[in-house]
């Protein structure tokens, strides 16, 4: 009788047993310890050339970059984009907020702002296009086309965007509440690209608009076309860098003003639903691209600090001389236990 008892308990007990073992588990994530790259603090915006090189762009010069992720340190070679997007040097920088791979081509975006303080900079509108091909072990760049420069003109001139108030937008200072600022680009699989938004917030919300013919534009054949907006719920933060990747777009978020929150989230590309990857915050970076290298494992994406406002020797990294110039980068690798990501 005791065993029958005992036989009947078991038996009840492994439904429980069963689905605690099925359990999804929460989400984890590990940071590697960063490495860091020199002759530039800004890093803004960076592309994938090869499974171990990459190029960067900053907000602080018209200059590219290419580094090597296995060795860090200074630039393996360097590509002056002043004489392309605009020769009156007098003019200031490009402000490069995102890239994104297109095909063979590589996609930059400028931030499109005004300055800090308010005032018009029209070098800053710039979407523009390069190139890069190696012969034994070294890096060419070409140009594509030409910068395409009357993205805000027509953001304004899009009836079906009327809502987001662009030619308000436009006029106000980046970091202001409601002005007009790019940080995020990437490419969907369907040869158009996404432009993301860090500023305007509209209903607390991160806007993307899509590009549909960004390779027409830079050759100069058509006024860009824009897609149906979409807002996205990523708890108050916005848009900071997107890259798309195993079907689905990753996007770096993180407060329209300044601040150091970062969060991953992943958006299958359909409604205004996205999931929080991890919410792991790094509060000692200041993270502002993301990409992923294309051997690598799709858990695994690589971040990039722009350290331009952090101090060493007591002075801020961009006042110091390019030389002693740095920014940091690492590896985030998110594991969603439980389901694919």
């Amino acid at each position: 009788m005791q065993w029958g008892v005992l036989l009947l308990s078991a038996i009840s007990f492994l439904p429980l047993l069963c689905t605690t073992v099925a359990a999804p588990k929460k989400p984890q994530a590990s940071v590697t310890q960063p490495r860091s790259f020199l002759e530039c603090c800004d890093a803004s915006a960076a592309v994938a050339l090869d499974d171990h090189r990459f190029v960067v762009g900053d907000d602080e010069t018209s200059v590219l970059r290419i580094y090597d992720w296995r060795t860090g340190g200074k630039p393996l070679q360097t590509f002056d984009l002043q004489p392309f997007l605009d020769p009156d040097i007098t003019k200031g920088e490009a402000d490069i907020e995102a890239a994104a791979q297109l095909g063979d081509h590589v996609f930059w975006l400028t931030s499109h702002g005004r300055s800090p303080s308010g005032k018009s900079r029209p070098n800053r509108n710039r979407i523009f296009a390069t190139t890069f091909h190696t012969n034994a072990g070294k890096f060419s760049m070409e140009f594509v086309g030409k910068p395409y420069e009357k993205l805000l003109s027509d953001l304004i001139a899009d009836t079906n965007l009327v809502q987001f108030g662009f030619r308000a937008a436009t006029k106000r200072a980046p970091k202001e509440d409601q002005s007009l600022n790019f940080e995020g680009l990437c490419a969907t699989g369907q040869g158009t690209l996404l432009l993301g938004f860090r500023n305007p917030a509209p209903q607390g919300k991160a806007l993307l608009i899509p590009l549909l013919n960004p390779l027409e534009i830079i050759r100069g054949k058509a006024r860009a076309a824009l897609g149906a907006p979409v807002l996205l719920d990523l708890g108050g933060l916005t848009i900071r860098d997107l890259v798309f990747r195993g079907g689905f777009i990753y996007i770096l978020a993180g407060p329209w003003q300044s601040g150091q929150e970062r969060r991953i989230y992943r958006w299958d590309g359909v409604g205004s639903k996205a999931d929080l990857v991890t919410p792991v915050t790094l509060d000692h970076f200041h993270s502002e691209a993301l990409f992923a290298f294309p051997e690598q494992s799709p858990h695994i994406f690589t971040v990039l600090s722009d350290d331009g406002s952090r101090k060493t020797i007591g002075l801020h990294c961009k006042d110091l001389p390019v030389s002693q110039r740095a920014f940091r980068a690492f590896e985030w690798t998110t594991i969603q236990l439980g389901r694919e990501q």
